[in-house]
């Protein structure tokens, strides 16, 4: 065997032997990938969160710490992405990433994200990869993009089109105690979808009933009574529901008006709405550290954000955190955080607060 032939044999092998390694590689249709969180800093019943996609169905459910089921969201899957999906999985060698990744020497630390497992399911083949703290800058950059097309699935889930928050919010309304028992004439007057990811629907409606008051809490003797009810969507679910400015017919409780703080001089002040993502540093902590502001005393969170706004001449009073009350998913710089801060802002004020990235609250639909 001369010199030539040795070498076209070792050619050929190369060339089995890649071939070879692509069909290993090669992600069926067939291919069950799920996505598990957990040990992060969540609420309990979110204690583990874990997202399965297939061709025909992309199911989110959410469990708490003994491993019961608390929330599950199904939605069919998007053909062309599942695809898309896929190919990433081979494009970035999926099969052949490490089991583990972590923090390097020298990199900061990452608290209270938990840990993440990515895994495939395709016939004989099978792969976890264990990510732990769970943050992208701790991925190969093949692997945070696989990451990236898992959190948009995960969005996708929990989003729902205007068609489909319409009929949620119309469903619970009839099922609810104030209408259920009298209502009739359900008719919508308005609609906003507010700009955040999940979105939020606002829906308001217009009905007549056959009773006085709320809830269960009517009156006996017939009194034709119209209502108004302003429905938030919010997660696939009804999130609030307001009668009237008066009742909170998800909780059946009254609405109680706080009186705010009163601005000291003739010109207004508007509320403005933070809302956070996962894992984010908040700007006003960003800031207070970045410049090593020092307190005569522990400052409280809202001397904090107002000494911030000041900083940029902006006049703001009455700072509060809201707890939203409702579950949501946990992609680091993705998702929206389960709370939100509002402000009051100087009129003179709201354009610079806008490009730090407040924006108007949604008044109440009347």
């Amino acid at each position: 065997m001369n010199n030539k032939t040795i070498l076209i044999l070792f050619l050929t092998l190369v060339g089995i032997t890649g071939c070879t390694t692509t069909l290993e590689q090669k992600i069926t249709e067939n291919a069950v990938i799920t996505i598990k969180n957990y040990g992060a800093f969540s609420p309990v019943e979110m204690a583990t969160q874990l997202l399965t996609i297939d061709k025909d169905t992309t199911i989110l459910q959410y469990f708490n710490g003994d491993g019961t089921l608390t929330k599950e969201y199904r939605k069919a899957t998007d053909k062309a992405e599942f695809q898309k999906l896929i190919g990433l999985f081979e494009k970035n060698s999926f099969v052949s990433m490490d089991a583990f990744y972590t923090v390097k020497e020298g990199e900061p630390v990452v608290t209270d994200v938990g840990i993440g497992e990515i895994t495939i399911i395709d016939g004989k083949v099978q792969k976890t990869v264990k990510i732990d703290p769970y943050f992208e800058d701790y991925m190969p950059e093949g692997l945070k993009e696989i990451n990236d097309i898992l959190s948009s699935f995960r969005l996708n889930v929990l989003s729902s089109t205007e068609a489909e928050a319409k009929t949620m919010a119309e469903e619970w309304v009839k099922q609810a105690p104030t209408y259920k028992n009298g209502g009739s004439g359900l008719k919508l007057v308005n609609y906003v979808v507010e700009e955040s990811y999940p979105e939020m629907h606002i829906l308001t409606y217009g009905f007549t009933n056959s009773h006085a008051g709320y809830g269960e809490n009517k009156v006996a003797a017939q009194v034709i009574t119209n209502h108004t009810i302003v429905v938030t969507v919010f997660l696939r679910e009804v999130s609030d529901a307001v009668i009237d400015n008066k009742w909170d017919e998800r909780s059946q409780v009254e609405i109680t008006l706080e009186t705010p703080v009163e601005p000291v001089d003739d010109e207004s002040f508007i509320t403005l709405k933070y809302q956070p993502k996962q894992c984010e540093v908040l700007p006003w902590v960003k800031w207070e550290d970045e410049n090593l502001i020092q307190w005569f005393e522990e400052p409280t969170v809202e001397e904090i954000v107002i000494s911030y706004f000041g900083s940029m001449d902006i006049e703001a009073v009455n700072f509060q955190k809201i707890e939203t009350d409702m579950m949501a998913c946990e992609a680091c710089g993705v998702c929206p955080t389960t709370y939100h801060y509002t402000v009051e802002i100087k009129e003179s004020g709201i354009e610079k607060a806008k490009e730090l990235g407040w924006n108007e609250a949604s008044a109440s639909l009347n």
